[in-house]
């Protein structure tokens, strides 16, 4: 709060009592700005560089739950693995700060026309681009473990987004402080089982598809 960043970022400008205050709320939106920019850069930086521990997690998990696991995780595997949930996490990332510019040049729009409209729009679809994100990730882990492709797992999204958007609301609570974000992979996983014995999602290690549920 008092280090040369801070004051870098938002510089004193005044001693009067307005203007103090006017200086606490801006240096308030610096931390919190520079507190999510740090959680942007984790997620497609930091996530890859935990993916073995993460796959691993959610294969014990899926033991835990069905009592099977998943094809064994070996030190090539582990490797392909983390090369894998780097290009997963950059696409991911992608996806979702395109998405993001897309919301936030929409609103804008909107905004121009109705502002109360506008951020609406903004505070409704904004949360809910973050939570289908956070899905994404915390499930890939276990859809990956049965060499799902990126692209059945995109599709995953567009045909379950209700709940997945739920889902991801919900975790992104616990994200927020990423020492607990191993209990969002393991939420993550119990769900890919649910929508795996749904027929909603098929293991590309199956020998034969699943017949999808009506």
């Amino acid at each position: 709060w008092d280090s040369e960043l801070a004051h870098w970022l938002v510089p004193a400008f005044g001693h009067a009592g307005w203007e103090v205050a006017l200086q606490g709320f801006a240096r308030a939106c610096a931390y919190v700005l520079v507190w999510l920019a740090a959680l942007a850069v984790a997620a497609p930086l930091a996530l890859p560089v935990s993916a073995p521990l993460f796959s691993v997690l959610a294969e014990r998990t899926e033991q835990a739950l069905s009592g099977r696991s998943p094809p064994a995780l070996t030190l090539p595997t582990l490797v392909r693995e983390s090369f894998r949930g780097l290009v997963r996490g950059l696409s991911i990332a992608a996806l979702q700060i395109a998405g993001m510019v897309v919301i936030g040049a929409a609103s804008f729009v909107v905004g121009l026309v109705v502002p109360p409209l506008g951020a609406a729009l903004s505070a409704v679809l904004m949360p809910c681009w973050n939570a289908l994100g956070l899905s994404a990730m915390a499930l890939s882990f276990a859809l990956d473990n049965h060499r799902c492709r990126l692209a059945d797992q995109l599709t995953l999204l567009q045909t379950e987004r209700a709940r997945l958007v739920g889902f991801g609301l919900a975790g992104q609570a616990l994200a927020w402080f990423p020492l607990f974000f191993p209990l969002v992979v393991v939420a993550a996983t119990a769900l890919a089982l649910q929508l795996h014995s749904e027929g909603k999602v098929r293991w590309d290690d199956e020998p034969t598809s699943l017949p999808r549920s009506p």
